[in-house]
């Protein structure tokens, strides 16, 4: 069997070598950038999108409480939530009012 699966020598590739020395440096640039990677999904997130039609007509409509579009906003939530139109046709009547 092992002269089928010669498992007790390896090639040498040099990328699978044990280095002389570890290194216990920290990698600052690494972590930073997962770091600016995680706020900016967060951001994006929260503040991507202008209109979100949410998971609940109530949650749709406390977005557009105390907003200068707030009738707008009602009509998108009941457009989609009581009407059950597709999102497409909901936001363009929804940045037609807004522009009127």
């Amino acid at each position: 069997m092992r002269y089928l699966l010669p498992l007790n020598h390896f090639s040498d590739l040099g990328i699978l070598q044990k280095p002389e020395k570890y290194s216990w440096k920290f990698p600052y640039l690494f972590a930073g950038f997962v770091l600016l990677v995680m706020v900016g999904t967060v951001v994006y997130a929260e503040f991507g999108h202008e209109v979100m039609p949410h998971n609940s007509i109530g949650d749709c409509k406390k977005q557009f409480t105390n907003a200068p579009n707030q009738e707008a906003g009602y009509q998108f939530c009941e457009c989609i939530h009581t009407a059950g139109n597709d999102l497409d046709s909901c936001l363009e009547t929804y940045e037609e009012a807004v522009k009127q």
